[in-house]
């Protein structure tokens, strides 16, 4: 009879237990607002949700190039005063800068003098066509005013979709990679090559190669090919890539400087040229 009464006891108290748990199971399904609560925690369930988002509005897209610019170049990644331009908004400001050393440039039609001392003087004196005469003058002008050219262009730069120069290299290969048009032309009359790479036209030995620029020579002439920038630089959506290349004679005084925007549409093909600009007046 006591074990009987035991057993009893023991069934009712387990009943009592499990009517309980199924209670707190049954109110465990809505939150302190009686709204149903999510599967397992709602406060890392919202952090992993505003994580995923967050991921999706920060990380890059894996299929776009942004504007970047060589950094290391003094073309125009300096300021007068030694400060490195580490942004877009820092070569704005190199657009706005006023020039340490300005330069005077003579009108041939008018006969005046006038000095550029900034890239708003530059960018006036060239809508005027107006342009220094001596070749100690022109040198200098000519590598200030590529500098605004290049600035300019970088700030109006947007992120390529498609890329087909990411392997390009600048060292001792890359006249096999230009066309033969930036043939160095001492008499502006000779014809511009219009096929054909670079190495093509002339025999060229890469005499010294630093990182993103080659030094080229011949028996009578060297040549500097300069990577500037990368990126969207007339609105296509394919990567461009701007260059500064630099011709001269080993015995005398003629020189030419001049940016090329070029792109290209296959991984291994010839670059094209899209623009190229000069500071200096052409014949």
């Amino acid at each position: 009879m006591a074990r009987t009464l035991s057993i009893y006891l023991a069934l009712m108290i387990a009943g009592i237990f499990l009517l309980h748990a199924c209670g707190s199971s049954g109110n465990s399904n809505d939150n302190q607002n009686g709204q149903p609560a999510g599967d397992g925690d709602p406060e890392v369930e919202v952090l992993a949700r505003d994580y995923y988002t967050t991921s999706e509005v920060l990380a890059p897209a894996l299929d776009t190039y942004p504007v970047t610019w060589y950094k290391g170049y003094a073309l125009f990644m300096y300021f007068e005063n030694g400060k490195q331009a580490e942004t877009v908004d820092d070569i704005r400001h190199q657009l706005k800068q006023r020039w340490k050393y300005p330069v005077e440039i003579k009108s041939k039609k008018e006969g005046t003098i006038r000095t550029v001392g900034s890239c708003e003087d530059f960018f006036q004196a060239q809508k005027d066509r107006i342009y220094p005469m001596s070749n100690i003058e022109r040198r200098e002008y000519s590598i200030k005013g590529l500098s605004c050219i290049a600035a300019q262009i970088i700030t109006n730069g947007t992120a390529a979709k498609t890329s087909y120069i990411e392997n390009l290299k600048v060292d001792g290969s890359i006249a096999s990679r230009l066309p033969g048009a930036v043939t160095y032309r001492v008499n502006p009359r000779q014809p511009v090559p219009t096929s054909g790479s670079w190495a093509d036209v002339v025999k060229l030995e890469a005499t010294r190669v630093t990182d993103g620029e080659v030094k080229l020579d011949t028996k009578s002439t060297y040549h500097f090919v300069s990577k500037i920038a990368t990126g969207d630089f007339n609105g296509d959506g394919n990567n461009d890539i701007l260059l500064l290349i630099m011709h001269g004679v080993k015995e005398g005084t003629h020189f030419l400087q001049d940016l090329y925007l070029m792109t290209r549409d296959t991984p291994d093909g010839l670059l094209k040229i899209l623009k190229t600009y000069s500071a200096l007046e052409r014949p």
